[in-house]
C-alpha cells in the first residue's frame, strides 16, 4: 500500500430520481476531499461505442443490453477495481450496483438516495441541457414512470433510492441542500474517517 493510500476508507453511494441533485450532492462532496466517479459519465462514455445514441431512451437500452451480457453489477464491478481511498460515485440505478459495493467494502460503503419533487426535477433537467433533455413535461413523466416500473433489475430507481441507508430531499434551493449535506457528512461521514 503506497503512503497515500489509507487503510481504512470510505466509499459513498448516491443515487436518485434523473435531476434531483445526485451528481450536485457528488460535486459538494468531492470538494470535502471525496474523489468523484460519475456512473452516468462512465456509461455515456461507453455507449457510444457499442453503437447507441446518448439521450435516456439510448443509454437505457445499452444498459439493459451490456448488464444482460455482464452482470446487473455494471458498471460499478469495473469502475470500483480503482477505488484506493474516500470515493464517492453518483448514478446507481439497480441494487446490484449497491449490493456489489456493501459487499466489496462492507460497512465503509454508505448509501444515500436523493429526492425531490418531479416539477423541480423537470426545471432542472431543462437548465442542464444533456443531449435528450430536451423534452416536455409529458414526455420527461412517461420516462419518469419507465425508469422506476422497471422490473428487470436494469433501471428501478424506486427500489435503489428506498435501499438508500439516508434520504435528503432536495426540493429547496441550493443553500438549503448545501446545508443538509453538510448536516449529513458532520453527523455520519466525518466520525467514521478519523
Amino acid at each position: 500500500m503506497s503512503s497515500e493510500e489509507k487503510k481504512d476508507f470510505i466509499v459513498i453511494g448516491v443515487t436518485g430520481e434523473p435531476s434531483a441533485g445526485k451528481d450536485y450532492f457528488a460535486e459538494y462532496i468531492e470538494s470535502k476531499g471525496f474523489p468523484h466517479i460519475s456512473l452516468g459519465d462512465y456509461l455515456r462514455k461507453e455507449a457510444p461505442k457499442h453503437g447507441f445514441s446518448l439521450d435516456r431512451p439510448g443509454l437505457s437500452a445499452f444498459v439493459s443490453k451490456i448488464r444482460m451480457e455482464r452482470g446487473y453489477q455494471y458498471p460499478v464491478d469495473e469502475v470500483s477495481e480503482n477505488i484506493k481511498g474516500d470515493t464517492i460515485l453518483s448514478g446507481f440505478r439497480n441494487r446490484k450496483e449497491s449490493e456489489f459495493l456493501k459487499n466489496k467494502f462492507g460497512s465503509r460503503f454508505v448509501f444515500v438516495g436523493v429526492t425531490a419533487r418531479p416539477e423541480i426535477r423537470y426545471e432542472r433537467m431543462k437548465k442542464r441541457g444533456r443531449i435528450g433533455d430536451n423534452l416536455s413535461f409529458d414526455e420527461f413523466q412517461r420516462q419518469d414512470i419507465e425508469d422506476r416500473k422497471n422490473a428487470t433489475g436494469t433501471h428501478e430507481v424506486d427500489k435503489v433510492v428506498e435501499s438508500a441507508d439516508y434520504k435528503i430531499d432536495n426540493s429547496g434551493g441550493e443553500e438549503e441542500f448545501k446545508k443538509k449535506i453538510d448536516e449529513w457528512f458532520l453527523e455520519n461521514i466525518s466520525s467514521l474517517n478519523k
